[in-house]
């Protein structure tokens, strides 16, 4: 029988299984899509919240070392003040000498110098200015344009010349000195003053420290008591963007960052500005830093004084979110995902494939149990092992073997006889692994003992890969003449 090629067509799935296994791979794609989305999202997050972390710590640490360099002169400030408590009095050289023992250039950037100044009743200011050219300052000479209450003039001021502008002047005249002198005297705290020109530096952003330096033994519980007893202030004159500019060295591949003067981050308070791209803008709001990822503004009170720090984080800092993880994780799920969906599809399409083909087989079977049964030709069909799994009524007829007895023999153990060729039993039983079939003719012996001859065409089953099928005629007890026949 020749084989069967239409379970070819019958064994591919409809297309409604064809169209279901497409959906369920393209679902478990999706699916595969958004976890590497949300991975990738997750990566992105945590680089992130990383860089956010570092960006926290800097800006911290920018306004301890802020801070830092705002006490360094409280320092120096504060043992000149235990100086002038040891002696009664200090001349002019003294004072030089005890500031000059100091080196200030690296220990305070951005400090001018260190002062004395000393509170003058108004009718005692000839006195005063007179005792002063005697103490070595023969050009000595006292700046006020006012007429009434006391004064506040600068006497002592070393190095004297990086100050020279604002020796004998009297700070009480100057309103933003005015203000710090009476904040620092009514309370006995050190007091920074705001922005205030000190001659050649007003244009940086300068700025007085002020230190109260009472007389001994009085008492200084109240602000009247502490007013009764000031002889004056111990003050440092601050260049606030050199003092800035110090610190910001230290966090410049990490920060950049501004420094404004009150509570407000205004363009008319703008003191230090680290890279200097506010220099020449109108509007320093959020819109002037819109390519910063990550933005602080702090609000400090430095001696009493209010300012306001903005940072924002660098080049350098901001790499830390262009790693190489959420790309690989992405480009990794990408291709799993495919490779999944694949596989998923190529499973539910065999799965579908096979179901087919199972049917189509159930069919071929059925129809072909049906022929051989009614057949009078004797009919048996062996598995892979060449043990009998099926024989039909011709077959038992002829050989006397009920079909319980034959059933898991091969047909040699059941058949084969002393008279029965080998060679040709042999080429029979190659013939299906091959894809041939072949026609022969053998002696066998039936169950009671006669020998008979029979002509066996032998294939392999068309509906499935394991089982051959065997085709028997009876034939006469006289061997007949032996040709070759065709399938």
């Amino acid at each position: 029988m020749p084989p069967d090629t239409s379970t070819n067509t019958a064994a591919l799935p409809p297309p409604e299984f064809r169209l279901r296994s497409a959906l369920f791979a393209l679902f478990v794609l999706l699916v595969g899509l958004t976890l590497t989305m949300l991975a990738v999202h997750e990566l992105q997050q945590a680089a992130r919240a990383k860089v956010q972390a570092q960006f926290d710590h800097e800006v911290d640490q920018l306004q301890r070392d802020v801070e830092t360099q705002f006490l360094r002169p409280l320092y120096a400030l504060r043992g000149a003040r235990g100086f002038f408590h040891a002696r009664k009095t200090i001349t002019r050289a003294e004072f030089a000498e005890f500031v000059a023992s100091r080196d200030l250039d690296t220990e305070f950037p951005g400090i001018r110098g260190f002062g004395f100044i000393e509170r003058v009743a108004r009718q005692d200011l000839e006195t005063f200015v007179a005792n002063e050219k005697a103490d070595g300052a023969p050009n000595f000479s006292v700046t006020s344009p006012g007429q009434e209450g006391d004064l506040y003039v600068v006497k002592f001021l070393a190095p004297l010349q990086h100050n020279l502008a604002a020796w004998g002047v009297d700070l009480w005249s100057q309103a933003t000195a005015r203000a710090a002198l009476e904040t620092a005297g009514n309370t006995g705290e050190p007091t920074l003053s705001g922005a205030t020109a000190l001659a050649r530096d007003a244009d940086q952003g300068a700025a007085v420290l002020l230190l109260p330096l009472y007389r001994q033994d009085e008492p200084l519980d109240t602000p009247r008591q502490r007013l009764a007893a000031l002889r004056g202030f111990l003050y440092a004159p601050i260049v606030l963007r050199e003092l800035l500019a110090s610190t910001a060295q230290l966090h410049s591949q990490r920060l950049d960052f501004e420094f404004f003067d009150g509570t407000q981050a205004d363009r008319q308070q703008l003191l230090f500005d680290a890279d200097n791209h506010l220099s020449d803008a109108r509007d320093v709001g959020p819109a002037r830093h819109r390519n910063r990822e990550f933005e602080a503004s702090r609000a400090l009170v430095v001696h009493g004084h209010p300012f306001v720090m903005r940072a924002g984080s660098s080049v350098e800092l901001e790499r830390g979110l262009h790693t190489t993880g959420p790309a690989l994780v992405g480009a990794g799920g990408v291709l799993l995902s495919l490779a999944l969906a694949s596989t998923v599809w190529l499973l539910l399409f065999g799965r579908s494939r096979a179901v087919a083909l199972a049917r189509a087989m159930t069919v071929e079977l059925d129809r072909m149990a049906k022929v051989a049964t009614h057949t009078s030709n004797s009919v048996l069909v062996t598995d892979a092992q060449l043990r009998i799994v099926w024989v039909n009524d011709a077959f038992v007829a002829l050989t006397g073997h009920s079909r319980d007895k034959a059933l898991g023999q091969t047909p040699a153990e059941l058949l084969n006889s002393e008279a029965t060729d080998l060679q040709e039993v042999q080429r029979m039983n190659q013939a299906p692994q091959s894809g041939q079939s072949v026609r022969t003719q053998l002696q066998n012996r039936s169950k009671s003992g006669r020998n008979y001859w029979w002509t066996p065409k032998c294939s392999r089953c068309a509906t499935t890969p394991a089982p051959s099928r065997v085709t028997s005629r009876s034939r006469p007890t006289s061997p007949p003449e032996c040709k070759p026949t065709s399938g």
